[in-house]
């Protein structure tokens, strides 16, 4: 009796390892975009999103989902009257992420507006999650033509410097973003990813370069099936030891 229970927990362990282990499911995302204004101190916007996804001990999968989303908060900056920054983004995208890098099948899309207090004096596009490089010219308030340069990077656990940073030709500091890739061998753990937005705006008034900040924070566990597997084993030991 003492042999066909150990067979019975040996034949459990090797499905255990076999068929259940190494895959994960995404419980929870969290997506925060972090704007700085004129070149102030950043403010942390959370923004709703849906998301789906599965991972391994080594790569993760998700599906995003972005419902049409709008806030506004005011910021203080001489000599403007009550300026505001409006953040929006909208859409649906699936990622996919390594240890080593990341990227979307297509970018999220959104912008960053400021207005005094109800004129447009600027808007820069996002575009989250996808590496490129957009150039345009728009004119604003007072006439004033603006040429503005934007970088978007892809997703990436890594870490990300951006460098070069001014307002009104006086230089920032430099920005550093981070992610992380800290997953088990079922696939369970933690995936924080970047993307962080540069932007250059030239125009008669003095030029700025600065950044908007977007960090997804998502989280899985085994999945089911590698759990019952274990309860099951755990159940049918207590049987046969009680035979």
């Amino acid at each position: 009796m003492r042999r066909s229970v150990s067979s019975a927990f040996a034949a459990l362990a090797l499905l255990l390892s076999a068929g259940a282990a190494h895959a994960g499911f995404l419980t929870s995302a969290t997506w925060v975009t972090e704007i700085r204004p004129f070149g102030g101190p950043g403010v942390a916007i959370a923004v709703p999103v849906a998301a789906s996804g599965a991972s391994t001990a080594t790569s993760v999968s998700v599906s995003l989902e972005v419902p049409a989303f709008l806030t506004s908060f005011p910021v203080t900056e001489p000599p403007l009257l009550s300026p505001s920054v409006t953040l929006n983004l909208s859409g649906t995208q699936m990622l996919t992420a390594t240890a080593g890098m990341g990227g979307a099948t297509i970018a999220l899309a959104g912008g960053v507006t400021s207005r005094v207090p109800a004129t447009t004096i600027l808007r820069i596009p996002l575009a989250v999650g996808a590496a490129g490089v957009s150039t345009f010219t728009a004119t604003y308030a007072f006439g004033i033509t603006h040429y503005i340069t934007v970088a978007h990077y892809a997703w990436t656990p890594g870490t990300v410097t951006l460098t070069g940073l001014t307002h009104n030709l006086a230089p920032l500091p430099d920005v550093v973003t981070s992610g992380s890739f800290m997953l088990d061998a079922n696939g369970a753990g933690t995936v924080t990813l970047v993307a962080p937005t540069r932007f250059t705006v030239q125009s008669s008034l003095p030029y700025r370069r600065n950044v908007a900040l977007t960090r997804l924070t998502l989280h899985f566990v085994p999945e089911p099936g590698a759990w019952l597997l274990l309860l099951a084993a755990a159940g049918f030991g207590w049987r046969v030891s009680k035979r």
